[in-house]
């Protein structure tokens, strides 16, 4: 086998795998044992573990530097025994496409399918066969379904808005989870991907099988199923949270696991034919009741009279520092260690002789990337995210799915303190994925840079 790649930069931080009853989020703590509501996912799913699929070069805690690793033949269970190996056999060449719903964009990749010759299940417009992604490796890679249309002639477009729809709803509910501070909602990850050894190049639309009791929470016009809260109150958020510029909806799915939304733009334009623009936002809001939950995100109140706050699903908004999410206070905990997520306040230094404290300095940086990031216990690179703290203060990029080698290339500017408490900057990278339910960000490493060792923009000396 190769030599393994020898570590960049400074020494890595290994941080421990186990996570004692002592331990706060993963670190030693002082006796702070949050409770936390779990999300409402169907027994024995497992999340697709990245988007855009990339091999793992090592599995755990990456090797030492300068010593190659050896696999032996009982290591890998008979693999590597002579035998023929016909792990390939089925299989086909696809492109497969993801969609950032932040920057917009489309990310190709090329990947292995095997999609099965029958379909199990037909719909109106689309066969549903069973497929297996192996670029995602022998276990990651199964346990996918393949939707491709019974018209051959359909627009391909559909494909790329059904996409965007999901991907675009899914940021959406993470920003609904940074609320609580928890996951509470989630879309599954689905994209498109192009059969290039078939005739003509057929598209499918590919995401992970549920398993479950498939539920329909409301449509794209103005029904909804009021006996769960949650789905509800999130289709609300979504229109108020965009400043009114869409709202997702037609959600469904196992039971906070949701797929195939719809979305309405407030301009009617994008999201396939399913946008109703305006029209159907006032049908779906006319139609809404609000309930404990629209209540705790302080949401106006519309359409039908609301619900009872005793009734259905209750969230309690966090109560750590106002937009904060789940890695964020992590973050503040792992440099703090303590039970509050607040950082404490030190003391006011006194300001030099003729010094003036009535601007306040910024800093302002630029997250490029990382390289060679290890995996958090699952198969397959991270989902990678940095946090950014400065005093109290704390902002996060946007995820990078499945790298090892991120690239954010994003610019954070934060206020210091007048009274110049502050000293360093810290960055917290985290992998965001969640294998099982009750997972949390997983800290990957720290990066803390004091501003003795930055150099001053020309013109602001000492500052």
């Amino acid at each position: 086998p190769p030599p393994a790649k020898e570590l960049r930069g400074s020494e890595p931080l290994h941080l421990p795998r186990a996570r004692p009853p002592s331990a706060m989020y993963g670190f030693p703590a002082q006796g702070f044992a949050p409770q936390v509501q779990q999300p409402h996912y169907p027994a024995g799913f497992v999340p697709q573990q990245h988007p855009y699929a990339a091999q793992p070069a090592f599995g755990g805690q990456p090797p030492l530097a300068g010593k190659p690793v050896v696999a032996t033949p009982a290591a890998l269970g008979g693999v590597a025994s002579g035998a023929k190996d016909d792990w390939l056999k089925g299989t086909e060449k696809a492109i497969r496409k993801d969609f950032d719903p932040v920057t917009k964009t489309w990310r190709r990749s090329g990947v292995v399918l095997r999609l099965e010759k029958t379909p199990f299940a037909s719909g109106s417009m689309r066969h549903a066969i069973r497929m297996e992604d192996l670029s995602l490796g022998e276990e990651a890679g199964k346990g996918f379904v393949a939707k491709m249309s019974i018209n051959r002639i359909e627009n391909k477009k559909i494909y790329y808005d059904d996409v965007e729809m999901q991907m675009e709803a899914k940021m959406w509910a993470e920003r609904f989870n940074d609320k609580f501070g928890k996951k509470v909602v989630d879309f599954i990850v689905a994209y498109v991907a192009e059969l290039v050894e078939r005739q003509n190049q057929p598209l499918i639309g590919v995401e992970k099988a549920v398993k479950g009791n498939y539920v329909k929470y409301n449509n794209n016009w103005d029904w909804s199923d009021d006996r769960r809260n949650t789905p509800q109150a999130f289709s609300h958020f979504t229109w108020e949270a965009s400043g009114h510029k869409l709202l997702v909806c037609d959600l469904q799915g196992v039971g906070d696991l949701w797929t195939d939304p719809q979305i309405h733009s407030a301009d009617g334009k994008g999201y396939g034919k399913g946008n109703m623009g305006m029209k159907g936002v006032h049908a779906f809001l006319q139609n809404h009741r609000c309930n404990s939950i629209c209540t705790a995100l302080n949401l106006p109140i519309v359409g039908k009279t609301p619900k009872p706050d005793s009734s259905g699903t209750k969230l309690q908004v966090a109560k750590f520092k106002p937009e904060a999410t789940l890695a964020q206070c992590k973050a503040q905990y792992m440099l703090a260690g303590l039970q509050q997520a607040a950082l404490p306040k030190k003391k006011k230094k006194a300001n030099k002789e003729g010094e003036s404290s009535s601007q306040p300095d910024r800093v302002q940086v630029l997250v490029v990337g990382a390289t060679a990031l290890r995996e958090s216990g699952h198969q397959g690179p991270p989902d990678a995210m940095v946090v950014m703290m400065c005093g109290e203060q704390a902002t996060e990029t946007r995820v990078v799915y499945g790298s090892s080698e991120p690239a954010w290339n994003e610019r954070i500017q934060m206020v210091l303190p007048i009274d110049g408490s502050v000293d360093s900057i810290t960055a917290v990278v985290f992998d965001t994925i969640q294998v099982n339910e009750d997972d949390e960000p997983t800290p990957l490493g720290v990066a803390r840079i004091p501003f003795s060792a930055l150099q001053d923009q020309e013109g602001y000396d000492d500052r």
